[in-house]
Parts: structure tokens; sequence; C-alpha cells
């Protein structure tokens, strides 16, 4: 659904005594939670606004067109309450003609959600994203807010004010009347005192999980970003971090323990910005380190636990540290290799540091190795995890057709309270660069990239929104330091849905050395199963490709019958069309590469 944000137009404000709106729009001042004025919100033919009388409602209700759910109830609500209070008929009628200049602000209306007139963009205009109000703008009154999440909270005060102001049958709201109240829904918490985006159109304010709250924003430009930089900058908060991937802008933000995180894409003319309190960021200064070796990657074998599927990677740093992408199944064997490889590799086995240990997303076949590691080795004093790196969105709305998503999400974070309370756990997000020693590790997606869209139906060729629970993979890539940089990115299960995002975002910069191939090389032509496209190999254009799968497994994926379009054609097109020199199936092998490494 897509919601007007403020559109610059000529509006006259009057501001009259009485008048207490914050000073900069879209600012939330903390000073109170209600403010009532007289005079606030003007236009040149306000006046008192006589909503009923004697019986006869003198107003009509306005609802935007496209109306979800949440707003068809409330515009019910403000009806049914209206016909009570009044013993008269409250007629309804939509948004749908209203072109941007063609409507009659003489008509008695109110306005209900964000309708797409002036008067409610007015009073939007200083709302902040956690508020929601009413007010008397023109000839309109205008119940509103920007989550549609608060606006029940906006139909009762305005029920409440007509309940408590109706006298001898008639409800009188006096010209320029404004209520503005501080919203006590928890996942706009996270948006108090964050400056309302000056411009596109507002598509879903939405709860990611953690704390973090995301608003996603259309139609905007580069100019716009700009200029909410600098309502950052007025409103308090101060610059933490800047990066750009391709043409793409990200910021953070902080303000005491508060931080936003906003970035632009070009392509797609959108900003998304998250908010959140208390959460990690990803520490600016690589941490001090002496270098005793090359930075390695290994992929490890699947089979010894019985499986195909799957991922287990490793980066080995300069300092003989470790960063783990999944693991694998939850099998003994997988989680022993793992073991076996690090005291193998490490420079002291009686001291293995794993700097990180990042979770693609929760699916057990990647993160279940990671729960038998936690449950075997958790106790050994040789072993220390410093930190854990995922970002899941286990809400209801994201988790409700999955099938087993908020389960799985829960044994990770139960998994990690329990065997390490200490470490550190970043939810990371698409832009953020993670600096380790001899290696950074670029964020290049996450499930932030597609919200609001709801992850789908888990079913073979489900395809409610064309997005199974593999959206929510995350992307990194590691670029080592040394003089002869590598890039090797690690796809984990990400769908055609990713990668197609990713290729019209980010174009020649996906380009990279080593690649595991996406979702173990599913790309048959049918839904839950296109993953890696030609497209994305081609930008992407790997010399050694790594697929995490079975021998027979991979085998199998390898069979294009020679059509465009049919099945296993990417597969074959990387392999055969490209620049890869090797190509390495995890299977029953555990395989370590030294960086730089060239075949």
């Amino acid at each position: 659904m897509k919601k007007y944000l403020l559109i610059p137009i000529l509006i006259l404000f009057i501001i009259l005594p009485g008048c207490e709106l914050p000073d900069n729009p879209g600012k939330n001042t903390g000073t109170s939670d209600l403010t009532d004025t007289s005079g606030a919100l003007t236009t040149p033919s306000t006046q008192d606004a006589l909503v009923f009388s004697d019986g006869e409602i003198q107003y009509r209700l306005v609802r935007p067109d496209d109306c979800s759910e949440v707003e068809t109830a409330q515009y019910k609500a403000l009806r049914q309450g209206l016909e009570a209070l009044s013993g008269g008929y409250l007629a309804i009628t939509t948004d749908a003609e209203y072109k941007g200049h063609e409507y009659d602000p003489s008509i008695p209306e109110i306005l209900i959600g964000q309708v797409s007139y002036p008067e409610c963009r007015e009073l939007l205009s200083t709302l902040a994203y956690n508020e929601y109000g009413f007010a008397v703008v023109g000839n309109k009154v205008v119940v509103t807010a920007w989550s549609v999440d608060a606006l029940s909270s906006a139909v009762s005060a305005f029920l409440d004010y007509a309940e408590k102001n109706v006298a001898g049958g008639s409800l009188t709201i006096p010209a320029g009347f404004c209520q503005i109240k501080t919203s006590k829904v928890p996942k706009l918490g996270p948006l108090e005192e964050v400056p309302v985006f000056p411009g596109g159109e507002l598509e879903a304010i939405t709860d990611c999980a953690d704390g973090f709250t995301q608003v996603t924003i259309s139609r905007t430009d580069e100019a716009m970003f700009d200029e909410y930089c600098t309502l950052l900058d007025s409103s308090g908060y101060s610059l933490y971090s800047e990066n750009t991937m391709a043409d793409v802008r990200f910021v953070t933000y902080t303000k005491e323990s508060s931080a936003v995180y906003a970035y632009y894409v070009p392509h797609s003319e959108s900003t998304r910005i998250i908010a959140f309190s208390g959460a990690l960021l990803p520490p600016l200064e690589r941490p001090a380190y002496t270098k005793v070796r090359e930075c390695s990657v290994t992929l490890f074998g699947l089979e010894v636990g019985g499986n195909a599927g799957g991922l287990g990677f490793m980066m080995q740093l300069e300092d003989g540290s470790f960063v783990i992408v999944d693991g694998g199944h939850n099998t003994a064997a997988e989680a022993s290799q793992i073991h076996k490889k690090m005291t193998e590799l490490a420079p002291d086995p009686s001291n293995i540091l794993i700097r990180a240990w990042v979770i693609t997303h929760a699916h057990g076949d990647h993160y279940g190795a990671f729960v038998r590691f936690a449950n075997t080795y958790s106790t050994l004093k040789t072993i220390k995890i410093e930190s854990f790196i995922f970002n899941f969105c286990d809400t209801y709305e994201q988790t409700r057709y999955m099938s087993d998503g908020t389960q799985s999400c829960a044994k990770v974070r139960t998994t990690i309270k329990t065997y390490y309370p200490e470490a550190d756990v970043y939810k990371c997000l698409t832009g953020q660069v993670y600096r380790f020693p001899g290696a950074d590790m670029e964020i290049l997606t996450c499930m932030s990239d597609f919200i609001p869209n709801v992850i789908g139906l888990e079913l073979p060729d489900a395809d409610l929104t064309k997005a199974d629970g593999n959206i929510q993979s995350i992307v990194v890539r590691f670029i080592t330091t040394a003089d002869k940089s590598q890039s090797v990115m690690v796809t984990g299960d990400v769908s055609k849905v990713n990668v197609d995002e990713m290729c019209a975002r980010f174009g020649a910069y996906l380009k990279s050395d080593i690649m595991t191939v996406p979702h173990h090389g599913w790309n048959e032509n049918r839904y839950r199963a296109r993953n890696g496209t030609i497209q994305f190999y081609t930008l992407v254009d790997p010399s050694v490709v790594l697929w995490p799968d079975g021998v027979a497994a991979q085998a199998k994926k390898l069979r294009w019958n020679g059509v465009p379009g049919s099945d296993w054609e990417a597969n074959y097109y990387l392999l055969n069309s490209l620049s890869v020199k090797q190509c390495i199936v995890a299977g029953s092998t555990t395989v370590t590469l030294t960086l730089p490494y060239y075949k």
C-alpha cells in the first residue's frame, strides 16, 4: 500500500495564540503527550466545524481508496461512533478521483487515514512517525497517523473528544483545533524523535524484530536523502559512519543510545530508514593484531553427516582467528569437522578465537551445525566466540507462513544466550562493513531490502508472495586487505528475488574472485527453485566456484537440456560460459584455499 508523504504545496499557516506545534515539522518535541491548539492548522477558508446537529451529520467521511484491513476497521468504527452520537447517517466516499489538483476544499469532510488531500498532508507534516492526531484544517476534519497501527488511537481520541463535547445535540469543533498524541504502539517507540523523511511516498512502517523499526519510502531522490541527513544533524544526531556501494548510499547516525540507519537506492528511487536503540554497531576501527599468516577460506564437506545441501564456510584471518558462516546440519560429524579444522589451522590450538559466527538465515541445514557445536564444545576453555552476526526478522507477520520460522530463529537465539551469553550479537544491515584482521566483510543484502514484502508459504511452488523463507538470507563478501587482495562472496540460500535486486542495485560492483553458489545450485524453472541466474553469475564472474552440495546432488543440477529457459541453464552457463577455472563441490571432503588463490 502506498501512502503519500508531504509534497511541497502552497498552504497558508496561520499560527494563533495557544498553538504548541513542534518547531520542526515531523519532530516529536517530547514535551507533552497531548497538544490542544486553537488555530494551529488553518487555510484561508477555515471555520468552525459543525459536525452534526439535530440528528443530521453535516460532514461526509473520506477514506483512502486503497484501504488496508486495519484502515477499513477504523473508518467503520469512526462511522459507527459518530452515527451513535448524532443519530444521523454518515456518508462515505474515497479519494480515488483526487489527482493532486482536482477536489473541492469547500466541502465539509472528515478525512480518515492518509487521504491524499492537502489538508491531510498538512496535519501529517506536524506529526512524528510515532504520533497520531486529529485537527480542523480548512473545511476538513483530519483524523490520521503515519502508521496504520496508530490510527485506532487517533479514531478513539476523536470519538472521545466528540462524546465529551456534544452540546444540545450538536458537535462543533473550533476552527484550527488540533490534538496530537504519542502512540504507545511498541514498534513505533524506536521512531521517537526520528525526523520524518522530507518527500516521497510512505510504503510502510514495519516491525523488524529486536527493537528495530523500518520506514520504507518510495519515489525518493538523492536531494531528499541529503536533506534528510541535514535533518538528522539538526535534530541532535551525529554521523557515525557512511558508506557507498556502487551508487547506493548508506549512513548511520547516533544520538545517545539511539541510532538511525538510512540508505538510498537510486535504481528503485527508494529510501529505507531503520531506527533502533541499544543495539551494537560495527566498530569503525579494525582490531589491533599481529599478522601470522595469509587469509584462507574453507568449504566444509556436507556428506560427512549423511546429508547434501547445507552450507559450512570458514575464513581464517591474518592473526589466525576465524569467521564462520553457517556450518551445516545438526550432526556430530559436521560440528566435529569445524572443531578439527580450526584446531589444525590455529597458530595456538589451545587459544582458538572465532571473531564472528555468521548465520545467513534460519534454516536448519545452515545453523544446525552451530547448535551441535555449542552443545558439544562450549565448555572447552580453548575456544572463544567473540560475536554473532545475523538478521532475523522473526515477527509474526514474517514467520506465519514459514514451516518453522519462529522455532528456528528462537533456537539460534536460545543457543547463543545459553552457551555464549558474553558474546556480542549484531543485527547486520545491508551496506554495513565489519572489519577483521586482514579482511573486511560487507553485507550485500538482508531482509530489510525487501520489507514490507512478506515471506510466503514454504511449500512446493507456493507462489503467495514470490518469496519464501530464503529471502531472509544475508549475503556477505570478504575482501582481503593484502597487497594482492581477493574477494569471496558467500551467498547463503538467496532466492531469485534477492539476486535480481542485487543485480539491479549493484551491477558490476558484484564482481568477485570466489563465490559460493546460491542455494546449493537450485535454479529449476519453477518457484522456490529459482535462485542463481545468468545475469547474477555474469556480474559476479568468479574464477573459483564453491558448491555447497553433495556430489551426486550437484551432478543432477548440471543436466541442462540445451533449451533456453529450462532447468539448470544458469548452472551450465556459470561453469561453461564465464571465467570459472575451478568448481569445488563440498561432497564429503573439506577443502581449504590459501588466499590469494589462483587456479
